[in-house]
């Protein structure tokens, strides 16, 4: 549990640190729409690993195995349906259809 605190504040800290050093460089805004749908996503993927693993009895490699992908695709599905990576989505398709 301590190591994915840990690994969750080292993230916060990179992109704080990336953001603050880099603003001069490049520009880029995030609008705080794309904010809460990104944090409302991710509240939302963790409450979902959060009752999952309230049902299992004790968690596993094998359990976090299954758990970690199902993360990504409730947090990926999600985005997708706020709109927030759908254009990026359709990219992806694009070029996988010119192959």
């Amino acid at each position: 549990m301590a190591a994915a605190v840990n690994k969750a504040l080292s993230f916060v800290f990179y992109f704080l640190l990336s953001y603050l050093r880099g603003r001069k460089i490049l520009k880029w805004h995030i609008s705080p729409t794309s904010l809460i749908k990104i944090f409302s996503s991710a509240a939302i993927m963790g409450i979902v690993i959060y009752v999952v693993v309230s049902l299992l009895e004790s968690v596993s490699i094998l359990h976090l195995l299954i758990l970690v992908p199902l993360g990504v695709v409730v947090y990926g599905s999600i985005l997708y349906l706020t709109g927030e990576i759908r254009q990026e989505f359709k990219q992806l398709v694009l070029l996988k259809a010119r192959k």
